[in-house]
């Protein structure tokens, strides 16, 4: 088969990348066509990858020449990238599968920027809980399947082998934030209760409990890390915690830290998968946004600024093991690609 893969959204495209791997053992070919953040992670892979292009034509151009059987796609909240995909290859018979990276946010996903929903053939969601949200859905049309997370199938595996010999920062623990654009994609009314900026005003006070100790920022790829770093500088740091703005990749900070905290990010997700205690901040909050985080064993849920000294506290002496049943993705890259073969005439 010659399958095509898109994305555009930083989710999609790692998603994707263990799948195309997969796919390639069994001989498949593969052909990469993307826009925005995942053409950057792709080349990082090492993939070559062809950028999308603006100019009329350019897609029927490419299809005709790259002639696809089935194309693989991820799914974007901030581009139309994929959702003006599906109906061009809805149009030329070619079946299409997307492959959901994340439990939120399901029909921001299938509706572009002027309100006309698009979908693919077929909608891959993690587990059988987003299987009968999605299939609620009065809109979706797509058959709906559970295919898996291959991207936290990966990560988990990884950081589990690079952490195995990791020793604990006794002394001074070492605590990696992860931020969201919370603030830029949930403004007035749409605001859970709290974003980046009120979050990390409560969090320094409180760190110290926990002193002496090094609190490691994280910007989400979205925000402008000259904004976060300003932020970060007129907020007065308690005596004995250093903070600062990472300068690492997410898997090196992921296998350096003694625990994470973030808000609703899957990196709380994937610290979990890896016995890294984990701490979700959703101070205030409306709703629930990411009930992913909620459920998860390994991350504890504090909505109460009263609560983060003792929540911080208990988290550096947790071991990250939980006692609640950690969800398994062992096998989503192999699914993925049954269900795309699976497409094929």
């Amino acid at each position: 088969m010659r399958i095509l893969f898109a994305a555009h959204d930083p989710g999609g495209a790692r998603a994707l990348l263990p799948v195309m791997a997969c796919a390639r053992e069994r001989g498949h070919q593969t052909i990469l066509f993307s826009s925005g953040p995942a053409s950057a992670i792709w080349r990082k892979e090492g993939e070559a990858t062809l950028d999308a292009d603006s100019e009329a034509g350019f897609l029927d151009a490419f299809l005709d020449d790259a002639k696809p059987d089935a194309a693989l796609t991820g799914t974007s909240m901030h581009s139309d990238f994929e959702r003006h995909l599906w109906p061009v290859l809805k149009a030329r018979r070619i079946p299409a599968l997307a492959v959901l990276d994340a439990w939120i946010n399901l029909k921001l996903r299938f509706e572009d920027s002027t309100g006309q929903a698009s979908q693919p053939d077929v909608i891959g969601v993690i587990d059988e809980g987003m299987a009968e949200k999605a299939l609620a859905e009065p809109w979706l049309s797509a058959t709906v399947r559970v295919l898996g997370q291959p991207h936290l199938e990966s990560v988990a595996k990884r950081l589990s082998a690079l952490r195995t010999n990791a020793r604990r920062n006794e002394a001074r623990p070492f605590i990696a934030f992860f931020s969201e654009t919370v603030a830029q994609d949930h403004p007035g009314e749409r605001s859970p209760g709290f974003d980046q900026y009120s979050t990390l005003a409560a969090l320094l006070p409180a760190l110290a409990a926990v002193a002496p100790c090094r609190l490691v920022v994280q910007p989400h790829p979205r925000e402008d890390r000259a904004e976060v770093a300003a932020f970060l500088e007129s907020l007065p740091a308690p005596e004995g915690v250093a903070v600062e703005l990472s300068g690492m990749e997410t898997e090196r900070l992921l296998v350096a830290a003694d625990a994470v905290i973030g808000m609703t990010t899957m990196v709380l997700v994937e610290a979990a998968l890896s016995d890294i205690p984990g701490l979700s901040l959703q101070l205030n909050r409306k709703r629930q946004h990411n009930p992913a985080v909620d459920a998860i064993g390994g991350v504890t849920v504090v909505t109460r600024e009263d609560g983060i000294p003792v929540a911080l506290r208990a988290l550096l002496h947790a071991d990250g093991k939980s006692e609640r049943p950690m969800p398994s993705f062992e096998g989503s890259a192999a699914c993925i690609v049954d269900a795309v073969e699976a497409l094929a005439p």
